[in-house]
């Protein structure tokens, strides 16, 4: 069984002193639950000493916004180094030891299919170094900034779609990965009502026996009254 690097990236552009306190706690949970893996929090001047002259930033266009930095962040680390990419918006509920290199087997995984026109969610990533499709997704992303548009949504997104769609090695790498469907209980998306609805049974029973592999909440500086459902998550992902 191919084993991933056991190495967390969690990242936030300013720096970590200026991290909302979500993103703190969020930090927190990986170190928590996984005290064999070395989590390792970034900035953006961190990134670019660990990448050194292989890293295109240079290149970009000075209109690129954090977000879409931080897309060519992760390809970047996870194609040199491997290991885990988690958004500073995600919990850990289960540890990675219990399940991550079952399901990254083939040396990749990601949460399939959030959206009816999205393979695959980019808030969490794991990945061998060198993987092909990590690859080569990386190269379609340079690509596609290297003839400046405005950074549009998605557009991660859509290089990775593109490249399932044209490259049958990489159509065929993803058809054996052993994914999770991105839509779960615990996937709280922007504004979702869910987040501060007092606690359900199905969310309550979710976090308890943990059938969950981790937590996304894309809101990383909102405020949330006590007795919600994030302030579950926040509290058994510690």
């Amino acid at each position: 069984m191919t084993c991933i690097p056991r190495r967390v990236w969690i990242y936030w552009e300013s720096g970590w002193t200026d991290a909302p306190a979500l993103s703190q706690k969020s930090l927190r949970s990986w170190r928590a639950r996984n005290p064999n893996w070395a989590v390792q929090p970034l900035d953006f001047c961190q990134v670019n000493r660990l990448l050194g002259a292989s890293w295109e930033e240079a290149r970009l266009p000075p209109w690129i916004t954090p977000t879409g930095r931080s897309n060519l962040v992760r390809l970047a680390l996870l194609k040199r180094y491997g290991g885990v990419w988690v958004d500073a918006t995600n919990f850990c509920v289960r540890p990675l030891d219990h399940w991550i290199d079952r399901n990254a087997s083939k040396g990749f995984f990601a949460f399939s299919s959030p959206t009816n026109d999205r393979p695959l969610s980019t808030w969490f990533l794991a990945s061998q170094p060198r993987n092909q499709l990590v690859r080569k997704w990386l190269d379609r992303c340079w690509d596609f900034w290297r003839h400046p548009v405005k950074d549009e949504n998605r557009w991660v997104h859509r290089m990775f779609a593109d490249l399932i769609e044209k490259d049958s090695a990489a159509s065929f790498a993803w058809s054996q990965v052993e994914t999770i469907p991105a839509k779960n209980p615990l996937h709280f998306g922007p504004n979702h009502k869910t987040l501060v609805r007092p606690v359900s049974s199905d969310i309550r029973e979710c976090v308890q026996k943990k059938n969950c592999s981790g937590v996304q909440v894309d809101e990383p500086e909102a405020r949330f009254p006590t007795g919600c459902n994030i302030e579950l998550v926040k509290s058994r992902s510690h």
